[in-house]
Parts: C-alpha cells; sequence; structure tokens
C-alpha cells in the first residue's frame, strides 16, 4: 500500500483572532471551490494505488460491416482467440458498353483477372508463409433484408463449391505501397470468354446492371483454410477482361473493367471458431460478460472476434477517505500480458478509452484538451520492462465519484480502438488485471481531502 502527503501552502493570510476561532470551534473549514484550497493546517493531498480496477471480457453482438471502404479476407489461427475467417462479398456491374460498338469484333480473349489495391498496416498472422486466396461466383443476389439498412458480419451468402480462381503470394506487410500495389488473380478462362462474347453479341445480360445481376450475381473472395494470415484490400476492385485487337496493324493489348457497382452492397462475413480461456468459459451470446478472475487474471480484446475489455472501479468510494473533497488527478496504466504479443500477433497502436454504462453501450471517448486519448503505447516501463498503455482518467473517475453508489460498480470504461477503424482493422490484445502479477494495472489517484 502506499500513501503519500504532500502539504499545500497557501497564499492567503488569516488573522490570529480568526485562527483561534476555527480552533476552538472545532468546525470544517468551509470549503470555497474554484478558489485555492485552504491552507495546509486543514487538507492534504493524498496519493493512493490501492484502488483495485476490475476487468470482464465484453461479448459483442453483430457489427455492420459493408460500405467500409475495407474488404478483409483470410484465415488466422490464434491459439488466445481462435481461428477468425474473413471473406469479402462484391456486387459487381457491366462496362460502358454501347450496342453498336465494334470494340470487340475480331478480338482475341487474353484473360479474366480480379484487380484490387492493397491496405496498408491491416493484417493478421504469419507474413512468413505464403497466402492461398479462392474466388467463388455467387449463388444468390447481393439484397439487403426486409427492415435492414446494412449488412452485418454475420450475413453469408450462398456461393458455388467450384472456384473461379485461387492465388498464393507473400505478403509484406511493411512495404506496401498503397497506390502501386496491387493484387491479380486470375479467374476461370471459359467465364473470360462468356464475357467477351456477350459484348461482341450485346447480349441482354450486359445491357445494365440490373439486367447483369441476374446473371452474374456476385463474388465472393476468402482465404484457404490452410492459411494463417488475413489482410485488406480496397472495396473497389474490378474485373478486367484482357483481349487482344488483331485489327489493327500491330496487334493492340487491351482491358475492359467490370467495376464494383455499389460500395453498400460490399460487405464481409466474419467468424470466429473459439479456443483457450474464452471458450472454456462459453464466452458468447448466452454468457457475455467474462470476470478476468475466471480467465486467468486477463481479459480479452478482438472485436472482429466479438471481444472488447470493460475497466470498472468498485472499492473507489471506499477507499477514498472520508473527507475526500476533490481528485486533482488520476492516471491509469494497462499492461498487455506477457506471452500473449509477438512478431506474429502484435500490439493495437491506437486505443481509446470511452465511458460505458451497465448495458455496455460505447460512450463518450476520453480526450485530452480535444484529441481523444490513444493509450500512447510505450514499448519499456522502468519498473516492469513491460509495453504498457497510459491515460489520463481524472474526468473519468470524477465522474464516477459524483454517481450513486449503487450505480458506480456498473459504469465504467470500455477499452476499444478508435469507432473508425474498430471493425475494419485487425487489433487483438490481452491484459492483466490488477491481481495480476506479471502485467498488474495501476490506477494511481491523487485527491485533496480535510484532515
Amino acid at each position: 500500500m502506499k500513501h503519500k502527503l504532500q502539504k499545500h501552502i497557501f497564499l492567503s493570510v488569516l488573522s490570529a483572532g480568526l485562527m483561534a476561532t476555527f480552533f476552538i470551534s472545532c468546525e470544517k473549514k468551509n470549503i470555497q471551490f474554484g478558489e485555492q484550497f485552504v491552507d495546509n493546517d486543514y487538507t492534504q493531498v493524498i496519493e493512493t494505488d490501492t484502488i483495485t480496477p476490475s476487468l470482464n471480457t465484453i461479448y459483442i453482438d453483430s457489427f455492420v460491416t459493408s460500405n467500409t471502404g475495407t474488404a478483409m479476407i483470410g484465415n488466422t489461427k490464434d491459439p488466445q482467440f481462435g481461428t477468425l475467417v474473413s471473406s469479402a462479398y462484391f456486387q459487381m456491374g457491366v462496362p460502358t458498353y454501347e450496342q453498336t460498338s465494334t470494340e470487340y469484333t475480331n478480338v482475341r480473349f487474353d484473360s479474366l483477372t480480379i484487380f484490387a489495391k492493397l491496405k496498408s498496416g491491416v493484417w493478421y498472422g504469419d507474413t512468413t508463409q505464403p497466402m492461398k486466396l479462392n474466388v467463388y461466383r455467387l449463388n444468390e443476389n447481393i439484397i439487403l433484408p426486409d427492415n435492414q439498412t446494412y449488412f452485418y458480419n454475420t450475413t453469408t451468402l450462398s456461393a458455388s463449391s467450384q472456384s473461379l480462381g485461387s492465388f498464393s503470394f507473400r505478403f509484406w506487410p511493411n512495404s506496401i505501397d498503397t497506390v502501386n500495389d496491387t493484387l491479380s488473380i486470375r479467374l476461370s478462362d471459359d467465364l473470360g470468354k462468356e464475357l467477351l462474347g456477350k459484348l461482341q453479341t450485346g447480349d441482354f445480360d450486359i445491357q445494365t446492371d440490373q439486367q447483369f445481376y441476374q446473371y452474374f450475381k456476385g463474388l465472393k473472395i476468402t482465404g484457404d483454410p490452410g492459411t494463417n494470415l488475413s489482410f485488406s484490400i480496397n472495396d473497389s476492385i474490378q474485373m478486367r477482361l484482357y483481349y487482344t485487337k488483331a485489327d489493327n496493324p500491330v496487334a493492340v493489348e487491351k482491358y475492359v473493367v467490370f467495376p464494383m457497382s455499389d460500395a453498400t452492397k460490399q460487405f464481409n462475413n466474419i467468424t470466429i471458431n473459439r479456443t483457450g480461456l474464452l471458450a472454456d468459459q462459453n464466452f458468447g451470446k448466452n454468457n457475455y460478460s467474462i470476470p478476468s478472475s475466471q480467465t486467468g487474471n486477463t481479459a480479452f480484446l478482438n472485436p472482429l472476434g466479438n471481444s472488447m475489455i470493460k475497466i470498472t472501479f468498485p472499492t473507489l468510494t471506499r477507499v477514498l477517505q472520508e473527507y475526500y473533497l476533490k481528485v486533482t488527478r488520476a492516471t491509469l496504466q494497462i499492461f498487455p500480458a506477457p506471452d500473449s504479443y509477438t512478431s506474429i500477433f502484435g500490439l493495437p497502436k491506437t486505443l481509446n478509452l470511452v465511458t460505458t454504462d451497465l448495458n455496455n453501450g460505447i460512450g463518450t471517448v476520453l480526450t485530452s484538451g480535444t484529441s481523444a486519448q490513444t493509450g500512447s503505447l510505450t514499448y519499456i516501463d522502468p519498473s516492469t520492462t513491460l509495453p504498457y498503455y497510459y491515460y489520463d482518467v481524472t474526468g473519468a473517475i470524477t465522474e464516477l465519484l459524483a454517481d450513486p453508489l449503487t450505480t458506480v460498480n456498473q459504469k465504467g470504461l470500455l477499452l476499444i480502438p478508435p469507432s473508425s477503424t474498430m471493425f475494419n482493422t485487425f487489433n487483438r490484445l490481452i491484459i492483466g488485471d490488477g491481481n495480476n502479477s506479471k502485467a498488474k494495472m495501476k490506477l494511481i489517484i491523487d485527491y485533496i481531502s480535510i484532515k
């Protein structure tokens, strides 16, 4: 236990008669907030680190994955969380086309490919091994269900069991050029020749996007089950049909683009086959809040795997002394559990703390000035040699102290990625609670009280 007393010296001078009045009456000093606090005969500043935060891993139900600008693809086996499988769905449209055009007469088919741009910094898993992708043709149209305005991680559509194409490559996450680095997956020649034939004859199926959807309902791209990596691409993919125009004096290689037609119809299906401590506790919809005491004094963050971390302070009002006046400073240090992060499973660079309630709703982000606090990930703590996240929680602690005792145990803070990246990047973290000897969470509060 640590308590340090620091005395405040105040500039106001009290008369001897007034001082005598106070000593004789034995009344508490009348504190004027907003001014300098009373002199050191009446107040003290106490620093305490004896308040032990409580942690729970909270289940996240379905979340929106459509129209995020990011297509997530892969298959990652994480021993702490389970196997995360991400599949991306796309609705494709027709090229600009005129029935009277002679562009596609006397041409030779070359190839049909998927063309996509890679996104930097969004990956999860083992980049030392080859990544294999599979592309499938959908059996049903991408249509929103009744009374639904988005597609969710739980949405899935039937696709052909026969692949249109596969591609294996090495993923180099630290050297991605988001402008020039592209992904090209060759698709079935039979499909390519069929599309070229429709362009040559002015077929009904390629007159409009709506007509094309009845013929070609869309694409699904997923990671091969033998892969141990997930990554992302820009959602604006293309199907490119390459052909050679042979009626020129010199043969010319050209291509025509079948674009992604509607960003709101692009979505990601994301599932997890859970393993590890959370699986042991049957973590899920019917068991949605797991205390860290049941998972080795650790809590688990992996939004795409349906988990986030809630921090509460149930002993806050009991530990602070009776004559507590005001919190002057409160800081929180959060330590990742040793051996839970590796070169394959790195630490999130940016995490927010947000207020929450008994329903685990996402509230207000804690700020520093006008900017959201991001944890300021520091890789070496002098006392533990561990990396840690650091937050100023003065305002949050002050608000909790102002709440009735019956609700302070249910309110708290959520540790989550920023809302703009929460469900379109891969973030995973395991942290220690206040009783974890190797990664102990530290809440340090300085507060003023009356002697």
